[in-house]
């Protein structure tokens, strides 16, 4: 018997699962002929984490246009076999000899009881018409205000260079002028009105402008009957009436932490030299003992960033927030060549070693028995993708403090991702809408070397900027995503 596990996109996933049919004998096939498209690499681990496997063949397979010329790959270790087709939501656990069947029906569309199953289960669970990366029309309903370029800290890695660029403050016309177009779009589109606090400084560095746009944006949604999402990153660098603010106002806040004081001091340090930790740390500690609580049932992420003298402690890293703050995500993002990071300030904040960060946070990942080891580029089994984010989809409005536009917020290359332009002298924005088109047709299908990797509906390609400085993190994704499929079949 063979078992299939369906998955739920958009969300955590299915304990459901349904047996197959047994299936016929059938005899090893001969290599597939060239008409067969495939694509095979191997990934593998030094060891083996938690009992999962440590070496997984990958193979792309295009199932016949009967099903819609879907998607498919076969994931081999050992003994074990399953077949992934992640726009339908399926993964089915397969005998060598089931995996031999549906090689022959890529290649010769020959069926037997085995692949006649898996096509009924196709068909009953058909790929989404819209995914992530789909917008017709450019209207931002998320918009991103860069308050200022000041910041408490100086990260050894900051991608924008907070703190080293200028004191410059956004013009409260300007906020007000973002918030009410982008409320005008959630309005005509009927979806979510979102209102971020980014970079390039910390965002409650201006702390009474910072309280002006919750305010402003608590306004626009009660009076136009919106649907008001509150969210931003942040450094954790005040004290407890401005938690208090930012928990009874928030729903989600991404804090920048990157554990004990041995590595937070050392990576991210206060703009004076001294030590962040302690702040950060009750920060953190407040965050936690309110969790669910304010308006809008306050959550938050830990973000830490890991550089190789973090990645070579990982286990203590882990074990500090997970002891600290169970309730809390932890988000493990390798050091990034932007910014300072590419010249960092100490020679021991580094970039870690790929294939090894690779490991270690697929391992994390195995080890745990709930999703709460996170990374921007693997994303969740239960969302597919065209592209990574809504930067370029959407594209997000994200203004800088002195009224630029961008499309991401990585401001550092803000020539790139601008289309568009504050005019004081109308009070409105001016968009370039040639260039709006051209951030929302790029997709994960622009980039054919994605094409027959198991990870393209789930990273799309991954991070726009990342790409754009030719930093890729495909080994630590697909490690991710293979740990997470194989993890799902243990469990079931």
């Amino acid at each position: 018997m063979h078992s299939c596990i369906r998955l739920e996109f958009r969300c955590a996933l299915k304990a459901s699962k349904s047996k197959l049919l047994n299936m016929d004998d059938v005899t090893a096939n001969k290599e597939p002929q060239n008409n067969h498209e495939l694509n095979y690499y191997t990934h593998t681990s030094k060891e083996t984490a938690s009992g999962l496997p440590n070496s997984t063949e990958v193979e792309y397979v295009l199932l016949p246009k009967g099903t819609g010329g879907a998607d498919s790959w076969l994931c081999t270790a050992g003994t074990e076999n399953i077949l992934y087709l992640p726009l339908h939501g399926l993964l089915v656990e397969v005998s060598k000899e089931g995996a031999d069947s549906v090689r022959r029906w890529a290649a010769q569309n020959v069926h037997d009881s085995i692949t006649r199953e898996i096509a009924r289960l196709i068909d009953g669970n058909p790929a989404p018409t819209s995914r992530m990366g789909m917008y017709e029309e450019f209207a931002p309903t998320l918009v991103g205000l860069g308050l200022t370029a000041q910041c408490t800290l100086r990260c050894a890695y900051c991608h924008s260079e907070a703190g080293s660029r200028g004191s410059e403050v956004m013009p409260v016309e300007v906020a007000d002028a973002a918030l009410n177009f982008v409320a005008d779009c959630a309005e005509r589109t009927g979806r979510k009105f979102e209102v971020s606090f980014i970079g390039p400084g910390e965002p409650t560095k201006p702390w009474q402008l910072f309280r002006h746009c919750v305010a402003a944006a608590e306004e626009l949604a009660a009076s136009r009957g919106l649907v008001l999402q509150l969210s931003m990153p942040t450094n954790g660098f005040f004290d407890k009436k401005q938690c208090e603010y930012i928990v009874e106002h928030f729903d989600r806040v991404c804090l920048s932490f990157d554990g004990p004081s041995w590595i937070q001091n050392l990576q991210r340090p206060l703009a004076n030299g001294g030590g962040s930790f302690q702040s950060v740390y009750e920060t953190a500690k407040f965050f936690h003992d309110n969790w669910g609580k304010g308006r809008r049932d306050f959550r938050f992420t830990i973000r830490a960033t890991v550089s190789q003298e973090g990645l070579d402690q990982i286990d203590k890293i882990h074990s500090f927030f997970r002891s600290e703050f169970p309730c809390a995500n932890t988000a493990y993002e390798t050091l990034k060549p932007l910014g300072r990071g590419k010249i960092c300030a100490s020679s021991r904040v580094t970039i870690p070693d790929s294939n090894r960060f690779a490991y270690e946070i697929s391992r994390l990942v195995a080890e745990d028995e709930s999703e709460i080891v996170l990374n921007s580029g693997a994303g969740s089994l239960g969302e597919l993708k065209r592209s990574f984010c809504k930067a370029l989809a959407m594209p997000t409005m994200n203004v800088t403090p002195n009224g630029r536009v961008l499309a991401c917020q990585c401001d550092i290359a803000a020539d790139y991702y601008e289309y568009g332009r504050f005019s004081p002298s109308t009070g409105r924005f001016i968009f370039d809408h040639a260039r709006i088109k051209t951030f929302q047709r790029l997709t994960v299908d622009d980039f054919p070397e994605c094409t027959r990797c198991i990870a393209r509906h789930h990273c799309a390609g991954d991070c726009h900027e990342l790409r754009r400085v030719e930093f890729r993190r495909c080994e630590e994704i697909r490690a991710l995503l293979l740990t997470r499929l194989w993890k799902q079949v243990d469990h079931s």
